[in-house]
């Protein structure tokens, strides 16, 4: 019995030899498998860094066209006040839509225009009569905004539209269009009904 327990000794050179050979490092199986598992672990977060990338991208041009079209909102209600103030002040001569039907013809109800809004600095707004792909936006890089006559152009067009509903209300119809190198083209559209105050 005290033999079946006994570590037999190997004098044959080619066992040896073999014996030799696994101690001294890895095979190419087992260096091609860690290779393997080495690129999958990195690829999986890079997949998720590119697609989280992308997101944010896609979130910054969607909030820049967002702020773009209520900028165009707000104008229009800036210079329908500035007309309520210059009524009260005794000019009654002044309309409501002065310097909005600069946008084009809307003195018939139901009637529309399309333009852009340009130079937005109190009673110096200006409108800018376009057609749909004629209202790009550009990118002054000196006051960081975005304007109608800039050397820079941006990514973003801008059509406001202007419809006369009745005598003391028009509806301001705002549509932004961007492309990025991510996406198809996108678009936003925000719309509002402004009515006269006095």
């Amino acid at each position: 019995m005290k033999n079946l327990f006994k570590k037999r000794k190997r004098n044959n050179k080619i066992s040896k030899r073999f014996e030799d050979n696994n101690i001294r490092g890895f095979t190419i199986i087992e260096t091609l498998v860690a290779i393997f598992i080495l690129l999958i672990s990195t690829t999986g977060p890079l997949a998720f860094t590119q697609s989280g990338l992308r997101s944010a991208f896609f979130a910054r041009d969607q909030v820049t066209a967002f702020y773009l079209a209520q900028e165009s909102i707000e104008t229009i209600k800036n210079v329908r006040d500035n007309n309520l103030i210059g009524y009260r002040d005794g000019d009654t001569d002044i309309d409501w839509l002065n310097k909005i039907s600069d946008c084009g013809d809307i003195s018939q109800i139901g009637a529309t225009a399309s333009c852009n809004i340009g130079l937005i600095q109190g009673d110096n707004t200006s409108f800018v009569e376009c057609q749909r792909d004629a209202c790009s936006l550009s990118y002054d890089s000196t006051s960081y905004r975005f304007t109608i006559d800039g050397t820079n152009p941006s990514k973003y067009t801008r059509t406001v539209y202007i419809t006369r509903m009745t005598t003391d209300e028009i509806q301001v119809i705002v549509e932004v269009n961007w492309s990025s190198t991510f996406f198809t083209p996108k678009r936003i559209v925000v719309q509002e009904n402004i009515f006269k105050k006095y």
